[in-house]
């Protein structure tokens, strides 16, 4: 008989507690649009139903909405970056990876690729169409937020420049 600690049991259910560092903060979209998509659009090359094909829609969390589209400024290397909206949450990082859970459930997978800016092989983004666009997106957010026990959400609208244009309550 081994003397010593006993190994915990696996989990097999996932968690619904809090994350260590997890806290109020935002869950937010943006799209990634290659360059050369973007230059054949609108030089009239593509239409937009071939131009929606090629564009991905990620969903992240942040504590700081500034520091986040910061540290992003890098990954802009042949890609436009095009930041969306953000939805506060009491518990940002149980909500994405709901999120996340969700999509793969509806059958939307994750695309993994090499970021050229900056090396970091991305999970969060998925093909815009396959999730519904970005009203699908928002819904599936709300819904991820909503099930972490959160009742009241409002959701930020920024412009290009980061800063806050409008805040409301969505539900």
């Amino acid at each position: 008989m081994a003397c010593g600690p006993h190994p915990r049991p696996p989990s097999t259910t996932p968690s619904t507690s809090v994350y260590k560092r997890d806290g109020w903060g935002l869950v937010y979209t943006n799209l990634r649009v290659p360059y050369t998509v973007l230059v054949r659009y609108l030089a009239h090359d593509i239409n937009f139903a071939e131009f929606l094909a090629e564009v991905d829609v990620k969903v992240g969390h942040t504590s700081s909405y500034r520091t986040r589209r910061r540290a992003y400024r890098k990954c802009e290397r042949g890609i436009a970056i095009v930041w969306g909206c953000a939805f506060v949450a009491r518990q940002r990082i149980l909500a994405e990876n709901i999120t996340h859970r969700i999509l793969r459930a509806m059958g939307v997978e994750p695309l993994i690729y090499p970021c050229p800016g900056c090396a970091v092989r991305h999970h969060e983004y998925f093909p815009l169409l396959q999730v519904g666009g970005l009203v699908g997106m928002e819904r599936v957010i709300l819904a991820a937020i909503r099930a972490t026990g959160q009742t009241r959400v409002d959701k930020i609208v920024f412009d290009e420049s980061g800063r806050q244009i409008r805040k409301f309550r969505v539900s």
